[in-house]
């Protein structure tokens, strides 16, 4: 039985679509009430503040439990989910795997709640009943400002409490992980993995898909023009804060011969020898996806992590994927469905990119002589300091400024990477089905991407479940 609860405040209505009912508005300080249906019984206690609602469904075979807890406080709402299936026999108490999916919402934004951004992903993966745990994550919701390492951190340490809630370490569950990011939130994952892949949780995970919806991987550096120079502006008037600092490499040195950690955090989380980097090669899959227009706050190519946009910028009948690369499953091309010929984005990818060179410094403890000697490698010794030469080029339709060196480094790993061109103008949102501005975009096209994504990440985990299983 599928029940979905949704409460932001004590006068919201609950909607139980499992038990096709509607509870009324709340319009005392306390009220406790109890539901039965069959098998089942729903009961919730509200008060101003806080509500909890607890399911359990009993069978013959299987116990399911689920808990929302939302807090309010004056600032925002602290909203977890979480969902725990046990095999009822007498040998085990937790399941051997647990099919667990985490969605990060990208920078709060002035248009609207951040903490609502991946609902209907939520909604479309729960209605497939596959994931026995899907983590809608606001923990960072009104606090995506404060810097993108401190929100992984948070999302870090709600994870972590989420699943050793429900696979002590004595168990032997392993949690099949898929983190799934919009926008900002795609780098909110990238340095999340970076602490879970620290922690003694991650013997009990196995990383299936990682994929960022038109995240800014590159930053948001833009060169000179007349309408680069407005939304710049508008940035920092709507943003202000360490994140944008990072977006834009203000908040480390980009002078030549440097040690890494001086670097932006934007160079750190791609030094092929970080934890960070080493998190994300971790993952069975990684997938990039990225409009090729109509996407005024991530640029293509950083979305893409490419120097180029191969794209004609020619107005399309509908939304449509026009580009792919890194799928090997014929399942996923019959995803795809690419209507048109196929433009291959990973040619374009490193195209033509400079000043990818490594200057390595080696550190003598005795005494504060350096010798400095180029390579084009990475392969000097852990008490090395490694530094390299900066500058930026601009992508090829003047949209982005970009350091070559983190593109080469991102580029060290294999990506599947998916084109999408949308028909409207501020299309950013619409891949998470959530209009950029309310009333003035359809963000229905997004539909389409959304249940792709959905059928990508079902046929990793049933592919990695099935090695699993042989």
């Amino acid at each position: 039985m599928e029940i979905s609860v949704k409460r932001l405040n004590s006068y919201d209505s609950l909607y139980f679509r499992g038990l096709r009912k509607i509870v009324p508005e709340f319009t005392i300080p306390l009220l406790v009430a109890q539901v039965q249906t069959g098998n089942c019984s729903l009961s919730f206690e509200t008060m101003e503040d806080t509500v909890t609602t607890t399911t359990t469904t009993t069978s013959k075979n299987v116990e399911t439990s689920t808990t929302v807890t939302t807090t309010s406080t004056d600032d925002h709402e602290t909203i977890s989910t979480s969902t725990k299936i046990i095999n009822n026999n007498e040998h085990s108490t937790t399941p051997e795997i647990v099919e667990c999916v985490v969605l990060a919402h990208g920078i709060d934004s002035p248009f609207g709640k951040s903490s609502d951004d991946m609902l209907y992903i939520h909604e479309h993966f729960e209605k497939a009943k596959h994931f026995q745990i899907i983590i809608r994550s606001t923990v960072n919701t009104g606090k995506t400002l404060g810097g993108i390492d401190n929100a992984g951190k948070r999302l870090a340490s709600e994870i972590r409490d989420i699943l050793t809630k429900y696979a002590p370490s004595e168990s032997s569950t392993k949690f099949l992980l898929s983190m799934i990011g919009h926008s900002l939130g795609g780098l909110i994952i990238r340095t999340c993995i970076r602490y879970l892949y620290e922690d003694e949780l991650w013997k009990s995970i196995i990383p299936v898909c990682f994929v960022s919806l038109s995240s800014p991987h590159l930053g948001v550096v833009r060169p000179s023009s007349i309408i680069n120079n407005i939304l710049h502006v508008a940035a920092i008037a709507w943003f202000r804060g360490q994140t944008m600092k990072e977006l834009l490499f203000e908040d480390g040195s980009l002078k030549d011969e440097e040690p890494d950690t001086n670097r932006p955090l934007l160079w750190r989380i791609s030094i092929p020898e970080s934890p960070y980097l080493a998190a994300l090669g971790s993952f069975y899959s990684r997938t990039l996806f990225s409009l090729i227009k109509g996407d005024f706050q991530v640029p293509y190519c950083s979305a893409a992590i490419s120097s180029h946009n191969p794209y004609e910028r020619g107005g399309g009948l509908k939304a449509r994927v026009v580009g792919h690369s890194g799928f090997e499953h014929s399942e996923h091309i019959a995803i795809l469905a690419c209507e048109e010929k196929n433009i291959d984005p990973l040619k374009y990818a490193v195209l033509d990119i400079q000043d990818v060179e490594v200057t390595v410094t080696t550190t003598n403890n005795n005494n504060n002589n350096n010798n400095k000697n180029k390579t084009n490698n990475t392969t000097d010794n852990a008490s090395s300091a490694k530094r390299r030469k900066i500058s930026f080029q601009t992508d090829s339709y003047k949209e982005l400024d970009y350091l070559p060196i983190i593109l080469h480094n991102l580029n060290t790993l294999k990506w599947r990477r998916v084109d999408l061109d949308f028909t409207g103008l501020f299309c950013h949102d619409s891949l998470i089905r959530k209009p950029t501005i309310p009333f003035l975009v359809d963000a229905t096209e997004g539909e389409f991407a959304v249940d792709m994504l959905l059928q990508f990440v079902l046929h990793d985990h049933r592919y990695i479940r099935g090695t699993l299983n042989t």
